[in-house]
């Protein structure tokens, strides 16, 4: 990333909803240092953008396997990005 900092990974399983809420992961993530008060954005695929998030947002999941994209608000570059899109 941009800023630094390490990217992370993170292993979720969606709700009954078919949706992912970070808050649901708050420690698992904050002990990877992602931190709750940080404003956050999510890729959104479909528009091929970056667009701002809270952590309680419910992302919605396609498939098994679908990669999630989230990056603090203040991170203007994810080095890698465009090959994970394209694959």
């Amino acid at each position: 990333m941009q800023d630094g900092n390490a990217q992370v990974d993170l292993v979720v399983m969606s709700g009954d909803d078919g949706r992912v809420r970070l808050n649901d992961y708050k420690v698992a993530l904050g002990e990877l240092g992602l931190e709750q008060m940080n404003a956050l954005e999510v890729f959104n695929t479909e528009k091929m953008k970056w667009v701002r998030m809270k952590w309680n947002f419910p992302l919605p999941v396609g498939a098994v396997g679908q990669l999630i994209f989230v990056k603090y608000e203040t991170v203007l570059l994810v080095e890698g990005l465009d090959d994970l899109l394209a694959m």
